[in-house]
């Protein structure tokens, strides 16, 4: 039974965890290195033999302090004023009345 597939990675790509162990302890699937771009992600079967690849995708994670954790699209509302925080970039969204909408990127 091969273990690794798409539905796999797919599934290992949208959850946020680090570290994952699959069938009781069979085998150890790790995020060992974060960039803005790539996550390095090291599989060890329980024979010991290792199986490492690099997941890239444009701002895949973004900085918190000095490391690297997974971005989100999401937008938050905050007092009428929708925000996105969670990229590598933060977006403020505004619209008035008597202006057109526009959007404020803080770098």
């Amino acid at each position: 039974m091969q273990r690794i597939g798409f539905a796999f990675l797919g599934w290992f790509f949208l959850s946020s965890q680090s570290v994952h162990l699959h069938a009781a302890g069979t085998e150890l699937t790790t995020v060992i290195a974060r960039g803005p771009h790539e996550n390095v992600i090291q599989t060890v079967q329980p024979d010991g033999t290792t199986n490492t690849f690099t997941h890239l995708q444009t701002g895949l994670n973004r900085r918190s302090g000095t490391e690297y954790i997974p971005a989100s699209a999401e937008v938050e509302v905050v007092n009428g004023v929708p925000l996105a925080r969670k990229t590598q970039y933060q977006v403020i969204f505004g619209a008035t009345r008597w202006m057109r909408p526009k959007a404020r990127l803080i770098a």
